[in-house]
């Protein structure tokens, strides 16, 4: 990003560029068709939300899991997540939209998730494990790279992000990849 915007100013450091002229110089620099990314920035209100509907075993005697993605915001994006297991490894995976496939050493790219507001909001990605090996985390953009409004349905599983503590009155610092739920006994 940085070296296609170094390219955007030598390229129009003189002159009065549109917001056709970024993205062409974007464009060009990256040598990919990015029309689809700049045609929901710019115009349109959409927003990236993705989260985690839910995580099934298949059959009891495979090690097939179906983990199912919701699209909450109109924004659609290629989404990484990460699949850790009990035996301590960690898989990558990809799945690309409907225009865009990027390449990564390690990543398992899935079938293209086709669909865009309200016409296929989920997905259903299908993932097989070693023998005895069982998912314990689930996580999406684990690296923190999308602009998701709500990471905290983002991860399920182990180590999950959702915390409980006494509401003592005192502020803390918010985080925003950590959802707190306070509770105070209360009596009237």
């Amino acid at each position: 990003f940085l070296k296609a915007m170094q390219h955007y100013v030598q390229k129009w450091k003189f002159a009065h560029p549109y917001p056709e002229d970024f993205r062409d110089a974007i464009t060009e620099y990256t040598q990919t068709d990015l029309n689809w990314f700049f045609d929901q920035w710019f115009e349109t209100t959409k927003y990236i939300d993705y989260s985690i509907k839910s995580i099934k075993k298949e059959k009891s005697d495979s090690n097939n899991y179906k983990i199912t993605f919701e699209r909450l915001g109109g924004m659609e994006m290629p989404i990484n997540f990460t699949v850790s297991t009990n035996t301590d490894k960690t898989y990558k995976y990809l799945i690309p939209n409907r225009w865009f496939a990027k390449t990564e050493e390690n990543v398992t790219v899935l079938p293209k998730w086709y669909g865009w507001d309200l016409l296929h909001p989920t997905y259903d990605a299908i993932i097989t494990l070693s023998e005895g090996e069982k998912i314990e985390t689930v996580e999406i953009d684990p690296e923190h790279y999308m602009t998701d409004v709500d990471l905290t349905n983002n991860k399920k599983g182990k180590g999950g992000i959702n915390t409980w503590e006494f509401d003592h009155r005192v502020p803390n610092l918010a985080t925003w990849t950590n959802k707190k739920n306070f509770w105070r006994p209360d009596i009237w």
